[in-house]
This record gives structure tokens, sequence and C-alpha cells, in this order.
């Protein structure tokens, strides 16, 4: 799930930027994603002589927080705007 997820977010990006930050955005996505994988290891190793629960739930409240966080500030995709004919919509986001 977290792969698809990524896809999105870089899609998301991208469209938000400029053509000139396109590359730095999908850099720090990247970035991002691979301090998140290998924080895991240190996590794992401060919960060593907890319950295997413990740990699925240290890894999964930073994606609960980020997932309510995109709910709350991820607006719709000006493309899909234009494919759904909501034009005025999708101007408004990339002038604004």
């Amino acid at each position: 799930m977290s792969s698809s997820i990524g896809t999105c977010v870089l899609v998301l990006l991208a469209e938000k930027v400029s053509t000139e930050w396109r590359f730095t955005v999908g850099i720090f996505e990247y970035f991002c994603f691979t301090l998140g994988y290998m924080s895991l290891p240190g996590i794992a190793y401060f919960n060593r002589f907890n319950s295997w629960r413990l740990v699925y739930v240290c890894t999964s409240v930073p994606a609960i927080c980020y997932s309510v966080l995109a709910y709350i500030f991820v607006t719709e995709s000006p493309r899909w705007l234009l494919t759904q004919g909501r034009h005025q919509e999708a101007m408004a986001m990339l002038t604004g």
C-alpha cells in the first residue's frame, strides 16, 4: 500500500509545482520515503523487549497522522478537475 501512496503523492506534488521545481520536489519526496524506511530498525531496536504489537503501533502512528493531515490539506488534482469539466475550479487552483 505504501508504494501506491508514494506514487500518488509524487503525482500530486508534480502537478502543484512549476516545471523547474519538479525534480527537487521528487527527490525530497523519495528522501522522506527512504528516511522512513531507515528509521524502522531503530524503532524495532528500542522496542525489542516489547510485544510486536507495540512496534506495529509505533510505526502506524506516523502514517495515521500523515493521513489525517493529507485529508485536511490535500485538494483535488487540477488535471482531475479538468477531466470532470470543472474548468473554473482548476484554473482558480492553478492561478491562486
